[in-house]
């Protein structure tokens, strides 16, 4: 069992009136439910368990994780919104807004939400999160084709990252995000595609490096052959 001596909730996460947010239909099985919120057709309320967690919980330690890692990103537009929480009984209840859009795992190949994901899974890093749950089921893309990231149950503070490190990182976060299909091969074709653009962006700086380099060398060959010419003429 896990103790019940948590670290303090938020301060700057609103707590909000169980009567003004109650618990409506269920429409997701995640962690422990995602629900409808009665007279609130615009929000979804997720439950998030505070006490007496089960040994392998993921915030075991912290349960408050979760609801603050996922008030960042929406902070930062990379998630849905959150509007606040309360507790009942045992239960964290995290308010927050209802996305419309698709679930990549839902849609077909599209070479740009790659592209999108790289830059969602960058931003995080950037803000100080690392999600390792980033995949087709929780990511949506809306009507504009921007993407979101949904589910922060697997997400953590991490201090600022740069070069090699941060990259890494961005490979392993965005690698399983990709749209469903039936094929296996499909799946694992997709998979090595994303996985090749990833290290061919982790290697970006050094082939620029190497391509300054070689004009630097070219310079001094073509002033040799220049005064060879001359040198030539005069005899």
């Amino acid at each position: 069992m896990a103790s019940l001596n948590y670290p303090l909730p938020p301060d700057n996460i609103p707590v909000l009136n169980i009567d003004d947010y109650m618990r409506g239909e269920q429409i997701s099985p995640s962690g422990y439910g995602v629900y409808k919120v009665l007279e609130h057709p615009d929000k979804l309320l997720k439950i998030m368990h505070l006490f007496d967690a089960p040994d392998d919980a993921m915030h075991e330690e912290n349960p408050w994780t979760e609801l603050k890692m996922s008030h960042i990103a929406g902070e930062i537009g990379i998630g849905a919104k959150i509007y606040g929480y309360y507790v009942e009984d045992r239960d964290i209840n995290m308010i927050m807004e209802l996305i419309d859009g698709t679930l990549l795992k839902n849609t077909s190949t599209n070479e740009k939400i790659y592209t999108r994901v790289l830059e969602v899974a960058e931003m995080l890093i950037d803000n100080g999160l690392k999600n390792t749950d980033i995949n087709g089921g929780n990511i949506i893309i809306q009507n504009d084709g921007s993407i979101k990231v949904i589910d922060y149950g697997q997400a953590y503070e991490i201090s600022k990252l740069s070069g090699s490190k941060k990259q890494n990182l961005i490979i392993k976060m965005a690698k399983y995000a990709k749209p469903h299909d039936d094929s296996e091969k499909y799946n694992d074709e997709m998979s090595k595609r994303l996985e090749s653009k990833l290290t061919k962006l982790k290697q970006g700086r050094g082939k620029t490096k190497r391509k300054a380099g070689r004009k630097a060398r070219r310079k001094p060959k073509r002033k040799t052959k220049r005064k060879t010419k001359r040198n030539t003429k005069q005899r």
